[in-house]
């Protein structure tokens, strides 16, 4: 498996420094800075989840902001509903907050634990590979 390098060179991955949680949250949170209340209540509209991109930073928020799924015994599809669906319902309700985005950029990073940092940040790392 290669990587791009920043001059455009392939590496192989094994050279690519480890992001470090800071440095990755700090990237997610520069990225939810450039939407606005309309493209959270697109994303809140759809009625599955959203691709596994998204749903992998919407997980890493839910971690970020110790949100919890919703409960399966009330989840529209009961029974059958997975981790991103029961994630997916309660993280909808907080799209839709006028005052969401301002939630998000307002948390205390530095009262987070060092572990929740780190499970984020490998979250969204997946995303990068």
């Amino acid at each position: 498996i290669t990587r791009s390098t920043d001059s455009g060179r392939r590496a192989p991955s094994g050279d690519r420094q480890k992001a470090k949680p800071k440095d990755t949250l700090e990237k997610c949170l520069g990225r939810i800075e450039s939407l606005d209340q309309e493209d959270f209540k697109s994303l809140a509209s759809r009625k599955d989840s959203p691709p596994e991109a998204v749903m992998q930073v919407l997980l890493a928020l839910c971690l970020f902001m110790d949100i919890k799924p919703a409960d399966p015994k009330r989840a529209a599809k009961g029974k059958n509903a997975t981790k991103e669906d029961l994630y997916w319902e309660a993280v909808r309700k907080l799209l839709m907050d006028a005052k969401f985005k301002s939630r998000v950029l307002q948390y205390s990073k530095s009262e987070m634990p060092a572990e929740t940092r780190e499970e984020i940040a490998g979250s969204l790392a997946k995303l990068q590979a």
